[in-house]
């Protein structure tokens, strides 16, 4: 969905947005399939709700958004 490929994911990860990229379009929030993904002044997501699909990394524009992999999830 990602017109110039600026997020990234790896299959067990989390949601990390990279604020030096992100430009508060919002597309991640609309895609969201879990409502992990919120903004009130700033985004931030809820990794308890994440189901980690990626769908909101690939819907965002810069590449902003990142799902990174934690040593509990190898």
């Amino acid at each position: 969905v990602c017109p110039t490929k600026a997020l990234e994911r790896d299959a067990n990860g989390i949601v990390q947005v990279r604020k030096d990229k992100c430009t508060s379009c919002l597309m991640c929030v609309g895609f969201c399939p879990s409502a992990s993904m919120l903004f009130n002044g700033a985004k931030q997501t809820e990794p308890f709700k994440c189901i980690s699909c990626g769908i909101c990394a690939k819907a965002c524009p810069t590449g902003a958004l990142e799902l990174l992999t934690t040593p509990e999830s190898k």
